[in-house]
């Protein structure tokens, strides 16, 4: 299975200051989606407020604030058409939101931030969809303001058995650099040039280090070593130094839920291993016991911002955590076969690719290039996780530590980027060399974007530097202005196969 949870960032098409997605964009969305005959397309509202058109094919909405786009595509299995069908339904549901909003003069950026955007509260309240309430600000201490100028990402998913669960895992992490290098497009910052060629990814640091939980400094850090096990992926994510979120009665998320914090900020594992828990109700602070269940664990799983995440559903909520908690005091592979039993499914989630549409620039000059961009990230690691082999073999010519400083730099440097003697280019190849054994002839074209960045060494951010350096506006920031404006989407129908 296959699917792509893809963020786009919503500009002016006359000023590129941010468009904001209301009621009419909802509302011609819909109509749109009715003019394909989609089945169930209804718009989602949260708090009386449009904020999503769900559809038999997904869902379009927005990731918290106005004016940044999420597309979550409904994963397709190989049977119903695998890679070359997601590559068209993206295409297409691009193509929706672009109609929508340019029907309030709205375009799509082909950036993974707006760069005109300041990270100021002021923009929070601007922005963002009105929340009576907020845990993770209220409470965790998170600062919104620091992923407010849109921050985008290409996210692919990929279904994996829990046995294999660990090695993908690996595979996606190790390989960082390389997806970083290949998608980085955000080289300015608050109307400057940053220096940094994926500025998107510095957000972490200033979005969780004003966190009132110390633990939270951990939630964007690689991992100290390769998985061996599940066991070990769930150590890393669910003990300690991290802490647990809040908790809730409802498996599955829901504006009627009331959340708990739990006192003394446990790690997840502490709590699943208690008999109960005390805690208080979140806004009205009412004192309350809480016993331990499975969602408790689900429900946390996203608690993991670096590079790629597992994801997961419990069939059965009712199966009770010492299950769980006896698998992972195995010394073998319980927690596969535990995760195997009892859950619906499992995928990786990549989480390093930053969003690149094709503009009418770049489809002018590389239209083979330009036809594969949007769907190349998921082809890209459905290739690496379908030939495990041959990308673990990759990972075996460095140490760990390596592909960590050199994702790092990738960050920094993009295509160029060195790290102890390994160059990320070299990675980038072996990596592409790995993916086109593991997707197939047939769909070798969808890797024909990550192939022109390697052959010009030039990706999106360096694209765009490059469209600065053409600019003869007065400010930095001006100058940043007309090349948001020369990197609009150009409409997905026309990129359809």
């Amino acid at each position: 299975m296959y699917g792509i949870e893809s963020e786009k960032t919503f500009i002016n098409e006359l000023t590129a200051e941010p468009t904001l997605c209301g009621t009419e964009y909802f509302a011609t969305l819909l109509q749109i989606k009715g003019r394909r005959s989609v089945v169930g397309a209804t718009v989602l509202y949260d708090g009386g407020i449009p904020v999503g058109v769900k559809s038999d094919w997904g869902v379009e909405g927005l990731d918290g604030s106005f004016h940044l786009g999420e597309s979550s595509t409904i994963p397709v299995s190989d049977k119903d058409g695998g890679l070359t069908e997601l590559s068209r339904r993206a295409l297409v549901e691009l193509n929706e939101c672009q109609e929508a909003i340019g029907a309030v003069g709205g375009a799509v950026l082909n950036m993974s931030n707006n760069p005109l955007i300041a990270r100021t509260q002021e923009n929070v309240d601007r922005y963002s969809i009105p929340r009576p309430h907020s845990y993770a600000r209220e409470v965790r201490g998170w600062d919104h303001s620091a992923t407010i100028d849109a921050s985008t990402q290409n996210s692919p998913s990929t279904s994996v058995s829990s046995f294999e669960a660990a090695d993908a895992m690996n595979v996606i992490l190790g390989l960082g650099s390389a997806f970083v290098a290949l998608y980085a497009n955000s080289p300015f910052y608050q109307g400057s040039v940053s220096g940094v060629q994926e500025t998107r990814l510095r957000m972490w640091k200033q979005y969780f280090g004003s966190s009132t939980v110390p633990g939270d400094k951990y939630l964007f850090s690689a991992p100290p070593r390769p998985f061996r096990t599940l066991r070990e992926y769930f150590t890393w994510i669910y003990d300690a130094p991290r802490s647990l979120y809040f908790v809730t009665d409802s498996p599955k998320p829901g504006t009627t839920e009331v959340p708990v914090v739990i006192d003394e900020e446990p790690s997840v594992m502490a709590f699943a291993r208690s008999e109960a828990m005390a805690g208080k109700t979140y806004p009205d602070n009412q004192s309350i016991i809480v016993r331990p269940k499975l969602h408790h664990i689900e429900r946390n799983q996203f608690m993991q911002f670096y590079g790629a995440r597992l994801r997961f559903a419990f069939t059965d909520g009712g199966v009770p955590p010492s299950e769980f908690l006896s698998a992972m005091e195995g010394k073998s592979t319980e927690v596969e076969q535990f995760m195997d039993d009892t859950t619906d499914y499992m995928y990786i989630e990549g989480r390093d690719p930053g969003t690149n549409f094709a503009d009418a620039m770049f489809a002018d000059t590389a239209p083979e290039a330009a036809a594969s961009m949007y769907i190349s990230p998921s082809a890209l690691q459905a290739g690496l996780i379908a030939n495990t082999t041959g990308s673990r073999k990759i990972l075996d010519q460095f140490d760990w530590d390596t592909l960590v400083g050199l994702r790092e730099e990738a960050i920094r440097s993009g295509m160029e980027a060195e790290y102890k003697g390994a160059k990320v280019k070299h990675l980038v190849e072996l990596a592409l060399e790995a993916a086109a054994e593991g997707i197939g002839v047939d769909n070798h074209w969808m890797l024909e974007y990550p192939l022109h960045v390697l052959r010009t060494g030039v990706n999106g951010a360096a694209r765009a530097l490059t469209k600065y350096e053409g600019t003869r506006e007065a400010t930095t920031a001006a100058r940043i202005r007309t090349v948001l404006l020369a990197s609009k989407a150009i409409p997905g129908a026309s990129l359809l196969r």
